[in-house]
């Protein structure tokens, strides 16, 4: 279990306006933050939910705030099943505030994270930590770690004054239907009877 008050110290967080994003709607990242001294917290789980797919929509964020609005985005499960990548990431970096942080929490590639694991079915993706640093690397790094058993990866960057958006549509990571590394404008299959290449 991850020490957030480790991660977000008061002086840190104080007077900051937070967004996070979590496919599970994981309330103690969400409670850890209810009793402090900041601005705003906005919690943002918009699933596209069938049968057969459970998606987060992190685009659909894009009109709903104003362009660097957010001083902390916290970002837990929601990259792994996002339909479209590229514009989920971008509007993650546009709501971020110039010397704002996003902080991510993702799954690897690691074998103990099959995506045929019932809680990851939906699962499009995962990410090693060159892959965060290559998606956000017109961004500064901060922090990175991730847990012993190597299937989680956490994640902090930071975005720079006068900040320049570098372009995302050649950069890759690890497709779970693929099972290989592939570009992330492929297009994200989810749900065990989605159409693949075997």
């Amino acid at each position: 279990m991850l020490n957030y008050e480790e991660i977000f110290p008061n002086n840190q967080i104080l007077n900051k306006k937070i967004l996070i994003i979590t496919m599970f709607s994981n309330n103690n990242i969400i409670n850890f933050f209810k009793n402090k001294e900041v601005a705003e917290v906005v919690t943002f789980n918009n699933i596209l939910s069938t049968e057969e797919k459970q998606i987060c929509q992190i685009e659909n964020l894009r009109g709903q705030y104003p362009s660097n609005y957010f001083d902390i985005i916290i970002i837990q499960d929601g990259l792994e099943t996002a339909m479209n990548l590229v514009e989920s990431i971008k509007v993650i970096k546009n709501l971020c505030n110039e010397k704002g942080t996003v902080f991510l929490i993702t799954r690897t590639p690691n074998l103990e994270n099959n995506y045929v694991d019932e809680q990851y079915e939906n699962d499009s993706w995962r990410f090693t930590a060159a892959d965060l640093l290559n998606l956000f690397n017109d961004f500064n790094q901060g922090r990175v770690g991730g847990n012993l058993q190597k299937t989680i990866i956490i994640a902090e960057f930071l975005k720079p004054e006068n900040y320049q958006e570098e372009k995302l549509n050649e950069k890759q990571a690890y497709h779970c239907r693929l099972r290989k590394n592939t570009n992330i404008t492929q297009q994200a299959n989810t749900g065990f009877f989605s159409t693949t290449t075997y």
